[in-house]
């Protein structure tokens, strides 16, 4: 576990945005359908459920420990801005805030 929480958004699959959230006891999620506007699915991965993964990095072994729980492929996955995050959730946003 790190000094500083390690907190990630990725676009998954063109569809869905997953929000990794360090936590004390491991990695809150919770991913969100992106034309959908709403929480889809949310969890928890424990250090342990970490333990057991063959990649070094703890947010890349959480995200795809999330990937696999939600039932999402994978296949695409690009780490984007939590930004997007909140212009997603923001139900008529400025375009100065998510430009």
């Amino acid at each position: 576990m790190s000094a500083e929480k390690l907190e990630a958004v990725y676009l998954v699959d063109r569809h869905y945005f997953l929000h990794l959230k360090e936590t004390e006891s491991g990695f809150q999620y919770e991913a969100f359908h992106r034309s959908e506007k709403k929480e889809n699915y949310s969890g928890m991965l424990t250090w342990e459920d970490l333990l057991e993964s063959r990649i070094a990095s703890p947010l890349a072994a959480a995200r795809v420990a999330a990937c696999e729980e939600i039932g999402l492929e994978g296949q695409e996955v690009a780490k984007v801005s939590l930004l997007s995050l909140l212009c997603l959730l923001y139900t008529s946003p400025s375009p100065r805030d998510c430009s």
